[in-house]
């Protein structure tokens, strides 16, 4: 981020980069397949679950840069969006307001774990204690995709508390697949590695839709016996 922004101004190479058109270029961005009907096919798929009456919801925890995701096509789909931020001063970015680490994401899950900061950000909220009985999306009703060690954090988390996580590895490049069989895979921090395609006919697709359904079918015994 403090190499972009010794890029950025007047006679350098970015020139006056603002918060605008990094949105601007994140609305020029292609998806992977499967992508956005992934989400459409989702959503419909819970409506199948009338006992419990379940919802999903989308979120993007990422070390990439917020204003880029937030002008996307999919950006719609998401309720929160939490990324790397740059401070604008007089309609150029000038300096780093916000940077996500690894370890900083665990926080993002947490909040949306106890319902705080997604819509009104309030400093230390996430810190306040919630019973776990008045959580608003418990961790093992969470289902975490990632491609990479940053990701290790999270999966770790969910992996504690009954979580799902799925790795991503990319069929591009030679030493992608190795890699995340051996870091993830092999020290059970996800449950499958798969290439991201997202289709209802897809490995991965397949394998989101079916998880989707396994907790909309707990959730629909809690509700029948009274435990939910």
């Amino acid at each position: 981020m403090h190499l972009l922004l010794d890029n950025v101004g007047d006679g350098k190479p970015l020139g006056r980069l603002s918060n605008q058109a990094l949105r601007d270029f994140g609305s020029t961005l292609e998806f992977y397949e499967g992508i956005p009907e992934l989400f459409d096919d989702l959503r419909e798929q819970v409506q199948d679950h009338p006992i419990s009456h379940p919802s999903v919801e989308f979120y993007v925890v990422s070390g990439g840069l917020e204003e880029i995701i937030k002008g996307s096509k999919i950006a719609e789909y998401f309720s929160g969006i939490w990324g790397c931020r740059f401070e604008e001063h007089d309609g150029v970015i000038k300096s780093v307001m916000q940077a996500i680490s690894f370890t900083e994401k665990t926080k993002y899950l947490f909040e949306i774990n106890k319902g705080v900061n997604v819509k009104a950000p309030v400093p230390y909220a996430v810190n306040e204690f919630v019973a776990p009985d008045n959580r608003r999306i418990p961790l093992e009703n969470m289902i975490y995709l990632g491609d990479g060690l940053t990701d290790v954090p999270c999966f770790s988390l969910l992996a504690l508390n009954q979580g799902t996580s799925f790795g991503i590895f990319d069929p591009k490049k030679k030493d992608s697949p190795k890699k995340g069989w051996e870091k993830l895979v092999v020290p059970h921090r996800v449950h499958t590695l798969n290439s991201p395609k997202y289709g209802a006919e897809d490995d991965l697709g397949s394998l989101l839709r079916i998880a989707v359904t396994g907790i909309c079918i707990k959730l629909d015994l809690r509700t029948s016996t009274g435990l939910a």
